[in-house]
Parts: C-alpha cells; sequence; structure tokens
C-alpha cells in the first residue's frame, strides 16, 4: 500500500458516499439505541460487535446526542481501520 492511501480513503467522495449508507442503514438497525446502533455499525463493517474499550471509544466519539452527520464521520472512521481495508 502507498503512504497515501488512508488520507484518500478518508477523503474520497466514495467513500463518504458509502459512509452515509451505512450510517442511514446502522440508524434503521439500530433505531434510538446507541448501543445496538454501535453494533450494528461493527458488524456490518468489521464482522463483529464492539468490544468493551471500543463500545467506550465510540460513545466518546459520538457524545451526547450526536447528529446524522457524526454517525456518517464514525461510520467512515470504521471503514478507514486497518481490520476493514486489509483481509487476511
Amino acid at each position: 500500500t502507498a503512504p497515501l492511501q488512508p488520507l484518500y480513503l478518508l477523503n474520497s467522495e466514495f467513500m463518504t458516499t458509502q459512509s452515509k449508507a451505512l450510517a442511514e442503514r446502522v440508524a434503521k438497525e439500530g433505531g434510538d439505541d446507541r448501543a445496538k446502533r454501535i453494533d450494528a455499525a461493527f458488524l456490518r463493517t468489521l464482522g463483529r460487535t464492539a468490544d468493551e474499550a471500543e463500545r467506550k471509544a465510540a460513545e466518546e466519539f459520538l457524545g451526547e446526542s450526536p447528529a446524522q452527520a457524526r454517525w456518517e464521520q464514525f461510520c467512515l472512521v470504521l471503514v478507514n481501520t486497518n481490520e476493514f481495508v486489509y483481509v487476511d
């Protein structure tokens, strides 16, 4: 991989569009339950639920009353993790 690949993925219009779609799907699956939404995001991107440390970090990132844009940013972060980008 190239050193600029992570920057491209974070700033790519395609990845932004995909993150918005993922955030919408997560909202439908989890409703108003933040824990369910976080788990849905992890399941859709990484094929597993969040562990305790990841859940805590997600809660801190999302804040008290996150807007849809914050969920979109959260999904963008997940699709840019090494675990998502690199398949073993």
